[in-house]
């Protein structure tokens, strides 16, 4: 393993993610608290598993820290898209009847990643392994761009769009709008 800046970048992103998910467990009285857990957590796990991939000295690794690593990658939109849900009071938790509808896409997306040296629909092809950082380019394919890309950024849109919703009827309240503000900035 050849642990380079990147490595040490995401190893503390995974540490400050673990934190923040785990002060949010203890606070599960609080709105939306299980919610951001799960997501912080879904970063701290992304995190700390793309630090090995960024200190791996060869292609193959590389590319099965990847694939673990999308465990957590293709669920990080839908939690963040349920915690905006669950902060802006939009549903309650025993609401969400259709709710795993959301998975499907990321599900797929994962089962593709985990399959795509048959098919070549998440990465089309790698770049060789460069030897001043240690970084590898992937190349991706359609379900890459539909399947992921496209659906995550839906998700984000449609959070985005509830936050800035939930800041405009809460403008009277000042603490609401702070939180709103921050909510949608820390998505960012």
């Amino acid at each position: 393993m050849l642990f380079t800046p990147f490595s040490i970048i995401y190893l503390i992103t995974s540490v400050i993610a673990f934190v923040v998910g785990w002060l949010a467990q203890q606070r599960k009285a609080i709105v939306g608290a299980k919610e951001l857990s799960t997501l912080t957590y879904l970063v701290a796990f992304c995190a700390f598993i793309l630090c090995f991939e960024s200190a791996a000295p060869n292609q193959e690794i590389k590319i099965v820290l990847t694939k673990i690593s999308y465990i957590s990658v293709v669920l990080i939109p839908v939690y963040y898209l349920l915690f905006v849900l669950r902060f802006t009071k939009l549903i309650r938790f025993k609401d969400i009847r259709n709710g795993w509808l959301l998975f499907v896409f990321p599900l797929i997306t994962l089962l593709f990643a985990i399959t795509n040296e048959h098919h070549h629909w998440i990465w089309s092809s790698f770049s060789p392994i460069s030897p001043e950082t240690n970084i590898m380019t992937y190349n991706h394919g359609f379900w890459f761009w539909i399947g992921y890309t496209l659906y995550s950024y839906l998700l984000l849109l449609a959070a985005s769009l509830f936050l800035f919703d939930f800041i405009r009827f809460n403008q009277h309240r000042k603490v609401y709008v702070i939180q709103g503000w921050l909510v949608t900035f820390a998505g960012i």
